[in-house]
């Protein structure tokens, strides 16, 4: 995973996912390619490419973006 930053200044909006993936990955070794997946998927359906997506700690993730 790469390292936090600080976002930039501005409105920032958290998007609470409740979803159940099926996959032959490993959440421990692939948690990259699982987020980068999902990231891809997200914005496919209309989300900013600037969105960051986070694991939390339950396994849950967080999405959140700046007000564009």
């Amino acid at each position: 995973m790469t390292a936090a930053t600080t976002p930039a200044p501005g409105t920032q909006y958290v998007i609470a996912l409740d979803m159940q993936i099926s996959t032959t990955l490993s959440l421990e070794n692939d948690s990259d390619t699982i987020i980068t997946l999902i990231k891809n998927k997200l914005i496919e359906k209309g989300l900013p490419s600037t969105i960051t997506i986070r694991l939390l700690s339950s396994g849950r993730m967080a999405v959140t973006t700046a007000r564009t």
